[in-house]
């Protein structure tokens, strides 16, 4: 997404999303490769993907998340 504004609303969406269904597993795994793709720094995708997984790090299908999670 080139357009700053629109990812800023874009992630504002997802931001009232999480806070709406906190424990969607698919939610924040879209959430987390939005903000990898927006190539967020390092700290704030890291906080993305703790406060994704404090949420869902239980759930069996939180694999493609905590994969996700892994890899960076």
């Amino acid at each position: 997404m080139d357009d700053p504004q629109c990812a800023a609303w874009v992630g504002s969406v997802y931001e009232r999303g999480v806070a709406a269904v906190p424990y969607s597993v698919d939610l924040w795994s879209h959430y987390c490769a939005f903000a990898i793709q927006q190539r967020h720094d390092g700290d704030t995708v890291r906080g993305l993907f703790e406060r994704g997984l404090a949420y869902v790090g239980t759930d069996w299908m939180v694999g493609a998340l905590s994969i996700y999670y892994n890899e960076g």
